[in-house]
């Protein structure tokens, strides 16, 4: 009954001579205002792509995962972390059963004898030159040997460290020269495991990966958006978290690629450097912040109207409402955020009645 009240109330005031339409304007006196139930708000400044709030998934930035491998075939002797676990950088993550390790630290120990050789016979030779024995030249060929031997030592030490064997295993080895079949391998980087690739007993391949290891300082975000919102965003903006308050961001990217299912994309956000609450695979909401936009509106979802192909709000005025052009940039919940150059921080839009008012509009030829 109260919709067919405001129908007719409407009609009655189509023919009253105090209402006018001129230029989008619409006159209305003050008790036409009471008869209609008009409320009005103020409009508030927004500072929030869309006004709403967009869901997230933390993620662990690429570059700051890192394999851990084998250099050579074994068997999985034992393992010492679980999926998920905190490790600190050199700490140890498998055991290793391996015959090519044993035949890789033969080869380190012959080049290490060989390195020992040559730098005997260049002590000798550099000896011998000094006393006038022998030629410079023989000198000369010595040192290149020399020079030679430690290449090729340096060489092998460097597959023993890219096999996970420490330093200190290898200057043991130098003193023992006692090769072991096991090697542990360790954590590259203080982090979590985010991934176990094999079990205890399992033969592995040379190369084959074994772990996934990621340093969680920075962590991404992993925003989706509207493909059609992604025009108003910019790498630089901020982000902010509705859960935990405070916690913020800033926008690195813009993805170029819509999932045709869902007609999103991705945003990718870096995390502040206070996000130690924050886990890899965590869902989020946030909110992405546009800096010294102007004009960016939020209002009740109710004071929009469409007439053509444009949204509009009623305006007070002095005397009456005036039918304004907005665009609407974004929506949450029951509210929308908007812009348009011709409201201010004190203006006042209706947010009831809105039917009533659109119909004395255009019945006075508004909007023509």
């Amino acid at each position: 009954m109260k919709s067919l009240s405001s129908v007719f109330l409407c009609t009655a005031l189509l023919f009253s001579p105090s209402l006018k339409a001129m230029d989008n304007h619409l006159q209305l006196t003050s008790g036409q205002l009471e008869s209609l139930g008009i409320e009005t708000t103020t409009v508030t400044a927004t500072d929030q792509i869309g006004g709403r709030t967009l869901p997230a998934r933390v993620r662990i930035p690429p570059d700051q995962n890192h394999a851990v491998t084998s250099l050579f075939a074994g068997r999985i002797a034992a393992i010492r972390v679980v999926e998920g676990q905190q490790v600190d950088a050199g700490q140890a993550l498998i055991e290793l059963n391996s015959p090519g390790l044993l035949e890789q630290q033969r080869e380190y120990l012959d080049a290490l004898n060989q390195r020992r050789l040559a730098q005997a016979d260049h002590d000798r030779d550099k000896a011998l030159f000094e006393a006038g024995i022998i030629p410079e030249r023989r000198l000369l060929d010595t040192r290149v040997k020399l020079q030679a031997a430690r290449a090729t030592l340096a060489e092998q030490e460097q597959l023993l460290g890219l096999a996970g064997v420490h330093a200190d295993a290898i200057a043991r080895l130098q003193q023992t020269h006692r090769p072991r079949a096991t090697v542990t391998l360790h954590a590259p980087v203080t982090g979590i495991v985010t991934e176990l690739m094999t079990t205890a007993g399992q033969t592995v391949d040379a190369g084959e990966g074994l772990a996934q290891v990621a340093a969680v300082d920075p962590l991404w975000l992993e925003i989706r958006l509207a493909a059609e919102q992604a025009s108003e965003l910019k790498p630089g903006m901020k982000i902010q978290l509705t859960e935990p308050p405070g916690l913020g961001g800033t926008l690195l990217s813009i993805g170029q690629r819509v999932d045709p299912a869902t007609n999103t994309l991705s945003l990718w956000a870096r995390l502040d450097a206070d996000a130690a609450a924050m886990r890899p695979g965590q869902l989020v909401n946030v909110r992405i912040a546009v800096a010294g936009r102007d004009n960016g509106w939020n209002l009740p979802a109710a004071a929009v109207f469409r007439h053509g192909d444009t949204d509009h709000v009623f305006v007070r005025t002095e005397d009456g409402f005036i039918a304004t052009p907005v665009q609407v940039i974004g929506h949450r919940d029951d509210r929308v955020v908007l812009h348009s150059p011709e409201l201010s921080a004190d203006s006042m839009v209706a947010i009831s009645g809105i039917a009533a008012l659109k119909a004395a509009w255009l019945g006075m030829g508004g909007g023509e």
